[in-house]
């Protein structure tokens, strides 16, 4: 899908250069435009399977790569302007540039089939066998497992057919470790659909479970709490002993239905509380989708009106020269591009949500602030200001709520949507507010002024702040 729509993308563009007719131009460009939203929605895709790999954020940083494109492009445009080039000549170079960059690209990508089921068991999960057929007897605190190699096995419990994968990590010396501390530190829970550790489910960025190894989030548990450590085992080993002899299972944890038996107070027992919510999630991702899409709505309303207005509000409203006018929308774009470089870091510091609606409401109070000192001495500064807050204060939105909404999708089962498709609808909207924000805008301006027209980014940025909650929705699962 992404070779064929950049393919055509690209060709379209170098006929665009040499369309003869008008009906043969508008065709063209219906070409240019389908093809580029799928190539975008392709993307888009692709990203959030690289990103649920990755275990951690990463979509700002590539969305920043899409705003520092934008710059070249506009500095390629502007050299081509000054060297008296024509536009079809630069269409048909681009064209060809980007064939000659994004094609070879697009053979380190991800395959196909690579977000199926079973095929993130990476070499490291050795085993993968039903939790209900373990037998902690074979697990006592006196058992030994070959120093160096894999972890052993350990029974937690059957959980409505989950299944369970042991690390082959090497561990050092893993003589005579008993159940808890195997427990907690050497099995890596996985889901069945798609078969993927799960993370703590106290993560801000991935609450109740994501695709990111349990046993190195209990690692560095460890490193800081090593005094507790070994109570917490005593803990999982002493109540492993007290289920087989109550139930006489021979299984470590509860029976098949039930939150398996880890000491409340280890690390592994809040991923097991967040793994049975997650479990308990009911089908259906419509509402929260439902929120995404105008979420990615609001956001690139936002910034098509920063960008096709923001000069003509510089220089109509508060009075600057065409020069001054012009920093509006440069300024703009480089804090976005800033933005968006720092806002994998934050996210992970602070969550998605948060920094969305943090944010977004930034960008709600300054921007208003700047259209209330439009008519006085500083209208200028204030307006240049705001652009800017709204280039830096939106530039998270748009890759947060494609992230939560490849999430979404990718743990969703028929008949809900797959992550490519939720991905599409939620950046459909988004294209639907990029092409009517700035005609919206300015029917406003004809009615009433421009300067009570950009109302309508105070109030969607508002809106975008009280509805970032939805961002941390977690995977839709069905049972």
């Amino acid at each position: 899908m992404i070779r064929v729509s950049l393919v055509v993308y690209c060709a379209a563009g170098v006929l665009i250069a040499g369309a003869g007719s008008l009906p043969m131009l508008f065709v063209l460009l219906a070409f240019w435009g389908a093809s580029g939203s799928g190539l975008d929605v392709a993307v888009n895709a692709q990203a959030t399977e690289v990103e649920r790999r990755y275990g951690r954020p990463i979509m700002s940083g590539l969305h920043a790569a899409w705003t520092a494109g934008a710059l070249v492009g506009a500095a390629l445009g502007a050299a081509g302007a000054a060297m008296e080039t024509s536009l079809g000549w630069q269409l048909a170079g681009v064209g060809v540039l980007g064939l000659a960059i994004g094609l070879p690209s697009t053979l380190m990508m991800l395959p196909r089939d690579a977000s199926a089921p079973g095929d993130m068991l990476s070499a490291r999960h050795t085993s993968v066998m039903d939790m209900g057929s373990m037998d902690t007897r074979s697990m006592d605190t006196g058992s030994s497992v070959e120093r160096g190699n894999t972890a052993g096995v350990v029974g937690i419990g059957d959980i409505a057919g989950t299944d369970v994968a042991v690390s082959d990590r090497a561990v050092g010396d893993t003589t005579g470790w008993n159940a808890g501390n195997a427990t907690d530190a050497a099995v890596d829970v996985i889901m069945a659909e798609p078969a993927m550790p799960i993370r703590d489910c106290d993560c801000p960025v991935f609450p109740v479970s994501a695709p990111v190894s349990f046993l190195d989030d209990v690692e560095e548990r460890e490193k800081n709490q090593p005094a507790k450590k070994n109570e917490d085992f005593e803990k999982g080993a002493d109540e492993s002993r007290d289920a087989e002899k109550t139930e006489g299972s021979g299984a470590a944890g509860a029976t098949a239905g039930r939150t398996p038996r880890v000491a409340s107070d280890s690390p592994g027992s809040r991923c097991s509380r967040g793994f049975q919510r997650g479990l308990n999630i009911r089908r259906g991702a419509g509402r929260p989708l439902g929120t995404l899409c105008f979420i990615c709505l609001s956001s690139f309303l936002c910034e098509g009106v920063a960008a096709d207005w923001s000069a003509l509000y510089l220089r109509d409203v508060t009075g600057a020269s065409a020069d001054v006018a012009g920093i509006g929308f440069v300024l703009f774009t480089g804090t976005m591009l800033v933005g968006r470089l720092a806002g994998d870091r934050v996210t992970v510091a602070v969550g998605a949500a948060r920094l969305v609606r943090v944010s977004a409401g930034i960008t709600s109070v300054v921007f208003l602030s700047a259209l209330a000192v439009a008519g006085t001495s500083i209208g200028i500064f204030g307006g240049i200001i705001g652009f800017g807050i709204i280039g830096v204060g939106m530039a998270c939105v748009v890759p947060s709520t494609i992230s939560a909404a490849g999430r979404l999708g990718t743990r969703a089962s028929a008949p809900s949507p797959s992550a490519g498709a939720t991905v599409a609808r939620v950046m459909s909207f988004g294209y639907v507010g990029w092409l009517i924000g700035p005609p919206i805008v300015g029917g406003l301006a004809e009615m009433i002024s421009l300067r009570a027209a950009m109302i309508v980014v105070v109030v969607l940025a508002a809106t975008v702040a009280i509805l970032a909650p939805a961002l941390s929705v977690p995977p839709v699962r069905s049972r």
